[in-house]
């Protein structure tokens, strides 16, 4: 893979449009997205004229198409009963999933044009990639492929339980202990284990353990020097979600 000021090459963008499963009717629109204003204000200075405009404009167009697709994941996984925080959620997804992570699984940033000037590190920047992703999927709207765009946010959630688990927590469930009561309290009309049936160790050393009377599920979290309180929680949301799924809480 080449790096700027050639990249990305005919073969990195084919290969790239492969990763998509989407071929671009104007590839012009793929590498606009691909290219930072860093790249185009250091070719303006050298006097040339800047074959492609930087992503910014994409970036516009991409972020509000992202967060349709999540709204109706949303709506169509949850009711409104359920979902009752969808601010701290969104926030929450997009700060820890998508699109940083999918667009370096893309690999995005090897592929972002960037000026010479600009340190190494500039492409793996979470922000940066975050960014890229959204000119991705503006550039797609623009290329009048929406529908792409619905099937690449809509199997990525799909495939990645767990970042739909976060979306899906928000503000209101913080505590893994709040969901698995609201999933089991609608499945069965029951409550959910006690306090006095969740945790056994000592005070300083605590271990989770819910079980409760679903087939094949249980959920044990461990809190201990390894793991930070909020990666436990995450645990527990993404093993909760799996569960309910498993089972039928929702589909």
């Amino acid at each position: 893979m080449m790096v700027y000021p050639l990249s990305p090459s005919d073969e990195d963008l084919s290969d790239l449009q492969a990763r998509l499963g989407v071929r671009f009717r104007d590839e012009a629109l793929l590498v606009q997205a691909l290219t930072h204003p860093s790249w185009v204000a250091e070719d303006a200075l050298g006097g040339h004229m800047p074959p492609h405009p930087s992503q910014e404009t994409l970036v516009d167009l991409g972020d509000p198409l992202l967060w349709g697709v999540v709204a109706r994941c949303r709506a169509r996984a949850y009711s409104a009963s359920l979902v009752r925080e969808p601010y701290g959620a969104r926030g929450l997804y997009s700060g820890r999933y998508w699109p940083s992570q999918h667009g370096r699984e893309l690999g995005l940033d090897d592929l972002l044009r960037v000026g010479c000037n600009e340190p190494p590190s500039l492409r793996s920047q979470h922000d940066l990639v975050d960014r890229t992703m959204k000119a991705v999927l503006g550039a797609l709207s623009a290329d009048d492929q929406k529908e792409a765009i619905e099937r690449l946010v809509s199997d990525w959630i799909t495939t990645h339980p767990s970042s739909f688990a976060a979306l899906w927590t928000g503000r209101r469930y913080k505590e893994p202990i709040g969901a698995v009561k609201e999933l089991y309290s609608r499945r069965w009309g029951a409550r959910a284990p006690g306090a006095s049936e969740r945790f056994t160790g000592p005070p300083h050393r605590p271990i989770w353990h819910l079980t409760y009377d679903l087939t094949r599920v249980g959920l044990g979290i461990y809190f201990d020097s390894a793991r930070t309180k909020q990666a436990a929680k995450s645990g527990a949301f993404s093993s909760a979600f799996c569960d309910a799924r498993h089972v039928g809480l929702i589909r």
